[in-house]
């Protein structure tokens, strides 16, 4: 799969567009997708000049599963990787201390729903 990195987003079009959620089994997780889909955002993220305000979020299950979050400016950095991997719109995660942040700044854990 081939991605390519767009221009940093435009804050009023973030602010309008939905977060979205990368649902891996523990099946996906095992066979490395989870690392897979990170480096990747990763890449997109440092092309575009890692941009304040656009984050992935991880939040890993018991029972081996594992969500990755794109909040809006993070999505249109990554519009390739949302439907080549089966994300979906979500509202933003909510915080309860087993949200990770993956990618971005240290800052961007405000983005966050608390």
């Amino acid at each position: 799969m081939t991605t390519q990195a767009t221009r940093a987003p435009d804050r009023e079009q973030a602010r309008n567009s939905p977060w979205f959620v990368i649902a891996l089994s523990q099946e996906q997780v095992t066979a490395g997708h989870l690392s897979r889909i990170v480096e990747l955002f990763t890449d997109l993220f440092i092309t575009a000049g890692s941009p304040p305000g656009a984050a992935m979020f991880g939040a890993s299950h018991e029972d081996g599963r594992s969500d990755l979050y794109l909040n809006p400016s993070a999505a249109t950095l990554a519009k390739d990787l949302i439907p080549a991997n089966g994300a979906r719109p979500c509202p933003p995660p909510l915080d309860e201390g087993d949200v990770e942040l993956l990618v971005g700044h240290d800052g961007d854990r405000r983005l966050l729903s608390s």
